[in-house]
């Protein structure tokens, strides 16, 4: 990632490119890197918010965590919690071989593609 960690609006930028390409993998039908992307979209949005309300940047790639994280910095994205776990879930099943990640049809991908947009516009300033 270029730009300064400690910016957010570096985190956003690098959050939108995911989301771009999040959507050419769904429209390609590549579900597993559609997922990837998305919680890699997720995953650099609420750190982009969390940085604009004085969180120290952690290293982590939980959602569930940042989730709670953001909650106590007034944030409240509760209602993502369990979409949040199945985003990384898939994220850690598709880069560890010990894990093992599910296998979801389009329109589970689609849900958790709605719902991930729903967040980033809730999280994300209107313009970047």
């Amino acid at each position: 990632m270029s730009g300064d960690p400690l910016d957010p609006q570096s985190w956003f930028l690098v959050a939108s490119d995911d989301l771009a390409v999040a959507k050419i993998c769904f429209a390609s039908q590549h579900l597993s890197h559609t997922l990837i992307h998305r919680q890699q979209a997720v995953e650099k949005a609420l750190k982009g918010n969390l940085i604009s309300h004085n969180w120290k940047l952690s290293r982590t790639h939980e959602i569930g965590k940042l989730i709670e994280v953001a909650r106590l910095h007034g944030v409240d994205v509760t209602w993502f919690t369990d979409m949040g776990k199945t985003l990384s879930f898939q994220y850690f099943g598709s880069r560890y071989p010990d894990v093992g990640a599910a296998d979801f049809t389009v329109e589970e991908v689609q849900t958790l593609l709605t719902e991930t947009e729903k967040l980033l516009n809730q999280i994300t300033p209107k313009k970047l």
